[in-house]
C-alpha cells in the first residue's frame, strides 16, 4: 500500500488527521493509542526504576535482563504507536480521495 499520507505536506496532514480523527474510527483509534501511549510511558518509567535497583542493590542478572526486556517493550510500544497512527491515517487518506 502507497504511504499517501507522509507524502502530503504539513497543512494536508493536519486537515487530514483532524477529519480522521471525526470519525467513529478515528475517535476510536485515538482512544486506544493513548492508552498505548500512557502503557509504554508506564513500562518505561517502571523499567528505569527496576534497572535502578537492580544495579544498586545488586541483584541477579535475570532480574537486570527482565528489567531491560520491560523498557525494550515499553519503546517499541511507543514506536508501533507512531506507524499503527500512520497506517490508519493513509488508509483513511487513500478511502476518502
Amino acid at each position: 500500500m502507497k504511504v499517501k499520507y507522509l507524502r502530503l505536506n504539513k497543512e494536508e496532514r493536519k486537515k487530514a488527521k483532524n477529519n480522521f480523527y471525526q470519525t467513529d474510527t478515528g475517535k476510536y483509534v485515538r482512544k486506544q493509542l493513548f492508552y498505548a501511549t500512557i502503557c509504554s510511558i508506564l513500562c518505561v518509567v517502571a523499567s528505569i526504576y527496576l534497572i535502578y535497583d537492580a544495579f544498586a542493590n545488586n541483584l541477579s542478572l535475570m532480574e537486570k535482563i527482565y528489567s531491560i526486556c520491560i523498557l525494550i517493550i515499553g519503546f517499541f510500544l511507543l514506536v508501533a504507536r507512531r506507524k499503527i497512527f500512520i497506517k490508519k491515517v493513509n488508509e483513511y487518506v487513500i478511502k476518502t480521495k
